[in-house]
């Protein structure tokens, strides 16, 4: 596993958030996608990240950088204060190689399904692909774990949404959203407080040991047997 974003969103004075650069670990943030005026921001003083204002029937999205280089990685962001009005989500986005390429997780506390999980691939559509009754509330700490098998979203370490889909297998980039991304009457709105927003990649799986033992046969070679992880092999021996 290994961290290649961690932001606190930290900075003296409010910056759009396509201006901020990760304050522990990353590179720019990048503007991924908006249809109005309002775009994230972060904060002044404040440490967190949030909407620079409400806006109806618009939506915002943004991807942390640098990109994953593998296609398994998690995205985890506490959420320090909650909107609870209707149609006014929050979204998480992973393996996303444009505004209609991607998984979206959706947090709507006031909607019938509290938070669901979409893939839409090649602009087909938005499925939904999971869903959960259990609502977001202030200080809740919210976990994308992106896997080839599985698509689980967690909060404060319990599992509320699985998905075996893996429709896309790009890494992409992952990122944050307001707004109407998958609904086009849901709004952005500036009462969501984000922070502790952390990518951690997971590794691929180390390569096959492979010892090799001369021996003398009618067939002069040598015998392979794959016995554990992480050697490369010398030159083959002489028969």
């Amino acid at each position: 596993m290994a961290i290649i974003v961690n932001d606190p969103f930290t900075e003296a004075l409010t910056t759009n958030l396509a201006s901020h650069t990760p304050n522990t670990v990353g590179d720019p943030w990048v503007q991924l996608a908006q249809t109005g005026a309002e775009g994230l921001e972060v904060e002044g003083g404040a440490g967190t990240c949030e909407a620079e204002g409400n806006e109806a029937s618009d939506r915002c999205i943004y991807t942390s950088r640098p990109n994953p280089t593998v296609a398994e990685y998690d995205i985890a962001v506490d959420v320090p204060n909650v909107d609870g009005v209707g149609d006014d989500p929050f979204l998480i986005v992973a393996r996303a190689t444009s505004d209609t390429n991607l998984y979206v997780v959706k947090f709507d506390p006031a909607d019938q399904n509290e938070m669901e999980l979409f893939k839409n691939v090649a602009g087909a559509g938005f499925v939904s692909l999971g869903t959960s009754t259990t609502p977001l509330v202030d200080g809740d700490a919210v976990l994308f774990e992106i896997r080839d098998a599985t698509k689980r979203v967690l909060v404060n370490a319990s599992e509320e949404i699985s998905s075996a889909d893996n429709d896309i297998t790009a890494a992409g980039q992952a990122g944050l959203a307001l707004g109407n991304v998958i609904v086009a009457g849901d709004d952005i709105s500036v009462t969501w407080d984000l922070d502790n927003y952390i990518v951690t990649t997971v590794a691929p799986a180390a390569p096959a040991l492979v010892t090799w033992h001369p021996f003398q046969s009618d067939a002069s070679g040598v015998r392979i047997e794959v016995i554990a992880s992480g050697f490369t092999p010398p030159d083959t021996p002489q028969a």
